[in-house]
């Protein structure tokens, strides 16, 4: 396979957003950014990661569903989640739940009425 030097590269909008293609130690990195230059989204070939950047709040909204899906997992890290729902349905073999005082809790979902 015959390697290739990365050139920088970029698109710009009239209002100054921007995409770009820049040079990486492993490879190169497709760069997304608004008009004052904050990075939005990149995502790396080499890996096949794409990442969403949000100086502030992020919301997705959708009049139907909002679906997140891996092969090998989702993982949340924030210092707290909350949630509002009407209805909580969870379909697995474990639930687990871990708590920092309370100990730790398996529940099978085996339920009989």
């Amino acid at each position: 396979m015959e390697t290739q030097t990365v050139v920088e590269q970029e698109l710009r909008a009239e209002d100054g957003s921007a995409v770009s293609i820049r040079p990486a130690p492993e490879g190169e990195i497709l760069e997304t950014r608004d008009s004052r230059g904050r990075l939005l989204f990149e995502y790396e070939p080499a890996t096949g990661r794409g990442i969403v950047h949000c100086a502030g709040d992020l919301r997705f909204q959708s009049e139907g569903t909002v679906e997140f899906a891996a092969k090998r997992g989702i993982r949340i890290e924030t210092p707290k989640l909350s949630a509002q729902v009407s209805e909580t349905v969870y379909e697995g073999k474990t639930l687990i739940v871990q708590g920092e005082k309370k100990g730790t809790y398996r529940i099978n979902p085996k339920f009989s009425r």
